[in-house]
């Protein structure tokens, strides 16, 4: 975290960007795609699952997974509303959880069907009723026979009946856990409700000790002590609307590291461009 007790004073203090707000249309995509997604996912589970499917290993890798996908979603669609989100995020959650077992089930009916046919390749006419007699059992039979055939963790101990069911719902948690940390974090970054868009990154790298010394003048900050090599990172709105970030990673005179970060108006942001624009040229 960036804070500000490396700052000794700010001559012109700038209120940082608001939370984002509700929007209409940004909730129905978001609402929609987010459980699509967890739909994709679901079907890549099922798949991977096939060739390797570590305990707890998995569903922390599924949740990455989905919340990854979550977090570019935000950002190609400039969704801000954190509620929103992680409703949608739950949401997405629930289709990825409920999905592995709904497309597990599918393919073993297809499974079940293919081997129906198979074994009654040539039959007339008249035995086809006899053949399509045999009912596949519901999603319920299915799982029920799963909880009792059981979930192995070694070759010696399976986990059956009640325990199978319960490490089920352990996975569901834990994908909800990786995927809700993940998208609240990236929530967290400034959001310009005037464009509607994500803070970005702009300009970025490393800086000497005079250059630094110039960086923060440019931008109102008084440092009160000298400083060493640092590293800055420039941000903003996708417009330039919003009040600019500039982040401030520096060793202190002790050579303690120190962070910190200041919202620049208009004309700070120019004088901050401009200096990085010399040392870029002087370098």
């Amino acid at each position: 975290m960036y804070a500000k007790t490396c700052l000794e004073n700010r001559t012109s203090p700038v209120d940082p960007p608001q939370r984002g707000r509700f929007v209409v249309w940004h909730a129905l995509v978001w609402l929609m795609a987010a459980p699509l997604l967890g739909t994709a996912v679901a079907r890549a589970a099922v798949w991977i699952e096939h060739f390797r499917a570590p305990l707890v290993i998995f569903p922390l890798l599924a949740g990455c997974g989905l919340g990854l996908l979550l977090v570019l979603l935000m950002r190609l669609a400039q969704i801000g509303h954190r509620p929103t989100l992680l409703i949608g995020a739950v949401l997405a959650v629930i289709a990825a959880v409920a999905g592995q077992h709904g497309f597990s089930y599918l393919d073993y009916r297809a499974a079940r069907a293919e081997f129906i046919a198979q074994k009654h390749e040539g039959l007339s006419l008249e035995d086809l009723p006899e053949m399509m007699s045999v009912a596949p059992p519901s999603f319920a039979d299915y799982m029920r026979a799963q909880a009792a055939v059981g979930r192995p963790i070694t070759e010696k101990f399976v986990l059956r009946g009640a325990a199978a069911w319960a490490s089920w719902a352990v996975d569901g948690l834990l994908v909800l856990a990786t995927t809700v940390a993940i998208v609240s974090i990236a929530g967290r970054a400034p959001y310009c409700n005037v464009c509607r868009s994500w803070y970005r990154t702009v300009r970025t790298g490393a800086l000497g000790g005079d250059a630094a010394v110039k960086l923060a003048e440019a931008a109102s900050l008084r440092i009160a002590e000298p400083l060493g090599a640092a590293h800055y990172r420039l941000s903003h709105c996708a417009s330039g609307c919003g009040p600019a970030r500039l982040q401030l990673a520096r060793d202190g005179a002790q050579g303690d590291a120190r962070r910190c970060e200041a919202w620049l108006v208009a004309v700070e942001r120019e004088r901050v461009v401009k200096v990085l624009d010399n040392e870029r040229g002087s370098s």
